[in-house]
């Protein structure tokens, strides 16, 4: 049931050893472009072609919604069109949680042993560890327990490994149930992984780090907090709406629309569509 794996990706601090289920084999081999096609609607509706159903209705969802965004020319209609996006991103991430098998779920055992590394690194009468100190949480609970969450080695390495540590550049403290949280996103990436869905897997570990910073679950960012997310990932940018438009020049030439001159610049705001997008492009 499960097999170590040994990978340069995953040697970070403390996790040397990681074993996770037998999940290295996809069940099925997608073609990218079978995978864009179905991302932005392009395979007929209603005729058993997608992944799946929940992931059908996800589609046929926001590939209207995409247009209808840039046909707006005022930013609160747009933000309630983001906004209705990450409602149905939430839904169908929620649902594939409850699809999980065996091999892809958290047991007590696990929790209760990843609950002993947290408390010996919270900080005093509190529940929370600092972004800091969260590469040692993992390294503790790998040494004494073997690293058996069951996280595909991308993702892991992309958390806590000590050169991209996403997780080590959060500018606010994690509590337990929020690590927890990101760790069920987590899974359930390497579970469309594993199934042949290597775009959606990414999809929804972007998913994961912006619903994590977007306390208020919006959908959107206003520019200014936009930049200060990207730095999670290592990209530094002046909090500009041109300085932006700049740097992503290459997602927007596709994306025609996606910040209008009908809108004034300090009102614009970036949707999650377009991190979803980005996160794909810079294969982050």
């Amino acid at each position: 049931m499960y097999q170590k794996v040994t990978s340069a990706g995953v040697v970070a601090k403390g996790l040397l050893e990681y074993v996770h289920p037998n999940i290295a084999n996809k069940v099925i081999s997608k073609s990218v472009r079978q995978q864009m096609m179905e991302l932005n609607g392009l395979v007929d509706f209603d005729k058993g072609l997608y992944h799946n159903q929940n992931y059908e209705e996800l589609i046929k969802k926001i590939s209207q919604s995409r247009i209808s965004f840039r046909k707006e020319k005022t930013s609160n209609a747009r933000k309630q069109i983001a906004a209705e996006e990450f409602k149905a991103w939430k839904k169908y991430v929620d649902e594939r949680k409850q699809q999980l098998t065996e091999d892809f779920k958290i047991t007590d055992e696990m929790k209760l042993a990843f609950k002993d590394s947290w408390d010996r690194h919270k900080e005093r009468n509190t529940n929370v560890v600092k972004p800091a100190k969260i590469l040692d949480v993992h390294s503790n609970f790998a040494k004494a327990r073997k690293f058996s969450i069951p996280v595909d080695p991308r993702n892991l390495m992309r958390m806590v490994h000590p050169y991209y540590g996403y997780l080590s550049h959060f500018p606010a403290p994690f509590t337990f149930e929020g690590i927890m949280d990101i760790f069920e996103h987590k899974i359930v990436s390497g579970f469309e992984n594993h199934l042949g869905q290597d775009l959606l897997a990414s999809e929804i570990a972007a998913y994961t780090y912006w619903q994590f910073f977007d306390k208020d679950q919006k959908g959107y960012m206003k520019v200014e907090d936009f930049a200060d997310f990207l730095q999670i990932f290592r990209i530094t940018l002046e909090p500009k709406l041109e300085t932006l438009k700049k740097e992503f020049s290459f997602a927007l030439t596709g994306m025609q629309g996606e910040f209008s001159r009908d809108i004034p610049t300090n009102e614009e705001i970036v949707r999650f569509d377009l991190w979803r997008y980005i996160f794909l492009e810079r294969n982050l």
